[in-house]
This record gives structure tokens, sequence and C-alpha cells, in this order.
């Protein structure tokens, strides 16, 4: 055995990229355990867009609620530990669409449901798109756009 080892370490080159064996860690969880945990919210941009699909306007603003995934349910609250709301969610099998979602239901009723963009060990992205979203303009009046994309920056705490 330890000659097979030897055999296997010289027939490597050494400018020759090698794939790593081992994937990177949670890479290959299912999204509901990678969720599990405490994670702050920690910066929430509103993209606007007309009907030719150009960005029209951009909000940004720093967040810092903590949502907390325990099983089927998450917790969301402010950092002096407020409890804001209590949702179960659920994760759609999304195993033949490129895209994974998250359901959050309150009282057994969809409220709302996010495209999950990015998850890893210390970051995750979801992204939620509404026809024809509104948005406050400087002078008070409410301006009606084709679509408005709401993306929610969190980091593991």
């Amino acid at each position: 055995m330890p000659f097979l080892l030897i055999l296997f370490l010289s027939a490597c080159k050494e400018d020759e990229e090698v794939e790593p064996s081992v994937p990177f860690p949670n890479d290959n969880l299912p999204i509901k355990e990678q969720l599990q945990g405490r994670w702050i919210n920690h910066l929430r941009i509103d993209n606007f867009y007309n009907l030719e699909g150009e960005v029209i306007r951009t909000d940004s603003a720093g967040v810092g609620v903590i949502h907390e995934f325990k099983g089927n349910k998450m917790d969301i609250s402010y950092a002096n530990g407020e409890r804001v709301a209590s949702l179960m969610y659920s994760l759609p099998d999304t195993s033949t669409a490129e895209k994974d979602y998250i359901v959050f239901l309150k009282d057994g009723k969809v409220q709302d449901y996010y495209q999950i963009t990015t998850l890893n060990d210390t970051s995750m992205v979801w992204e939620l798109t509404v026809d024809w979203a509104g948005y406050v303009d400087e002078n008070g009046d409410t301006i009606t756009t084709r679509k408005g994309v709401y993306t929610y920056e969190f980091k593991r705490d």
C-alpha cells in the first residue's frame, strides 16, 4: 500500500493543477442544514426598474437584524434581543431548477418567498422580485415602477 501512495505522488507533475478531493465546507450539505444558526442581515439594496428594464433608482441601508434558523423555524430579532417575528419556512424541491428558494409561512399561509442567490459558510444573499413595485421619492410622492428587486445580504454570526 505505501508503494502505491509513492507511485501516485511521483506521477503528478509539479506545475500540474490538481483538483481538491475534499469539497469546501458545507458545499454538499442540503440547504436546510446550511441555513441553521444565526445570520445577521447587514445590508439591503433596493433596485427599481422602468419598462425598458433599466435601473431608475437604487436605495440601500445597513440593517443589523438577526435571523436565527432552528429546524423549520426562523426567529427575527434586533441586536438588543427584542424579537420581531417568528416564522416557519420551507425549501421547495428545486432539484430540476437552477434556483433555490426559501418560502416563509405565517399561520400556515405563504407570506413571502426569496430566491437564495448565495449560500456558503460565511455569507448568504436573498433576492425578492416584486412586479409593479413602488418607492417614495424626495417630494413624498409614491412612484410605481415596473419591478423592484430587493437584495438582502447576510453574514454568519
